[in-house]
């Protein structure tokens, strides 16, 4: 690889360094805030996470179901594309 590769691959490794140096404190903070105090507004957070959770499972259910029917396309087609192969050979 060359210099450049080398420079972007370590550009990405510095930035989810960082990130996750900056979000995991600050995540955790927020996280024991929540548990362990009476903040204004919990309820809302409590919302918000159920809420993704929710969203979250319905998006996987829907890819779940889109990769099964284009696989199931796929099948149907390579069969339809052989079988034509077949018939087009014998004639």
């Amino acid at each position: 690889m060359d210099a450049r590769t080398w420079s972007l691959a370590l550009n990405t490794l510095l930035l989810a360094g960082a990130t996750c140096a900056i979000s995991l404190p600050l995540g955790s903070a927020l996280a024991w805030l929540l548990v362990r105090t009476d903040l204004p507004g919990r309820r809302i957070f409590g919302l918000l996470h159920s809420s993704v959770e929710d969203q979250v499972a319905g998006i996987c259910l829907a890819m779940l179901a889109i990769f099964a029917a284009a696989a199931a396309l796929a099948a149907w087609s390579a069969a339809r594309w052989t079988r034509r192969q077949r018939d087009r050979s014998s004639v």
